[in-house]
């Protein structure tokens, strides 16, 4: 099967100035788009996490929703150059009826290395926009962030930072309905449904 070429996804902040742009590759792009990523950038450690150079990121974006959520995983060793495109062009499917909790455990399977999910990173945003003619995703950071470990308890992220932009005052639509796809994140997180619901079949 032929590799898949790359889309480019742009990180943009709340004024639309895009900050990072990366490569990934659409494993689905039906209701909601989930592409893979890799962390190419020198590891960065957090107070909740580590963010290993080479780790994968299952992305999943909203065109309707004001969050979109990372699973980020430990590749296990996976060259930095390895051939995604090749890897995915087995398991993307579009508009297809298949979870995206399935094309996640299928591609793990599919490595010869361990894939051990350490948790899921959901960034509170504006919907994303996808041009699938210009290959081209843009999503929105609009500050607010919730990690939710593999194991363990929920954390806010970045309160701070989100009351800095001042959105309760500039846009109170928008800050409402933030904070209304917030609770529904942590509810999720809490009772570990939704976005966060256990993997099937289990990667280990």
């Amino acid at each position: 099967m032929s590799p898949l070429s790359a889309i480019t996804v742009h990180k943009a902040d709340h004024l639309g100035r895009v900050a990072i742009s990366y490569p990934a590759w659409v494993l689905d792009d039906a209701a909601a788009i989930l592409v893979l990523a890799r962390w190419t950038r020198p590891s960065l450690e957090t107070p909740y996490t580590i963010f290993a150079q080479g780790d994968l990121l299952f992305e999943t974006f909203h065109r309707d929703r004001h969050y979109n959520v990372f699973a980020l995983f430990d590749s296990g060793g996976l060259p930095l150059d390895a051939a995604l495109g090749e890897l995915v062009a087995s398991f993307r499917r579009p508009s297809s009826s298949r979870s995206r909790e399935a094309l996640v455990a299928d591609f793990c399977a599919s490595l010869t290395t361990s894939c051990t999910l350490k948790g899921y990173y959901a960034n509170l945003t504006l919907p994303a926009h996808y041009d699938p003619v210009e290959r081209i995703l843009t999503w929105y950071d609009l500050a607010l962030d919730l990690w939710v470990p593999a194991h363990g308890q929920p954390q806010l992220l970045d309160a701070d930072e989100y009351e800095a932009l001042g959105l309760a005052r500039q846009d109170p639509a928008l800050h409402e309905a933030l904070q209304t796809a917030l609770e529904q994140l942590w509810a999720h997180a809490l009772a570990r449904t939704g976005p966060f619901a256990p993997l099937w079949p289990h990667v280990s």
